[in-house]
């Protein structure tokens, strides 16, 4: 089986409506990966309406990661200087899930 990097295709542009409702996002065990900043950087380009992305990683700060073009880490580091995005090295509960507590009933 190839390894994970080679099966992310971060290239692949969903609908423009489809991440219309995202509000906030949290990443755990972040690694500073190469497929890992295109998709913080794919989400703070794409989500329009995302308030909040954190972050949370072994390593509290921002890497330079060979191969990853220098836009995607400009807007990274936007985004964290306008608290747009959040890095963290523990996983505080600073962002709780909306839809963890909510059931229907029926």
């Amino acid at each position: 089986m190839p390894p994970l990097e080679d099966l992310f295709e971060v290239g692949v542009e969903p609908p423009e409506d489809g991440l219309g409702n995202l509000r906030m996002v949290k990443i755990m065990n972040f690694n500073w990966r190469h497929f890992e900043v295109q998709l913080v950087s794919f989400l703070l380009r794409k989500a329009k309406s995302l308030h909040k992305l954190q972050v949370v990683s072994a390593n509290a700060a921002l890497l330079n990661v060979p191969g990853v073009p220098e836009a995607d880490l400009l807007i990274i580091k936007d985004a964290l200087a306008n608290g747009r995005m959040m890095l963290s090295g523990s996983d505080d509960a600073a962002i709780q899930p909306f839809h963890s507590e909510v059931f229907i009933d029926v």
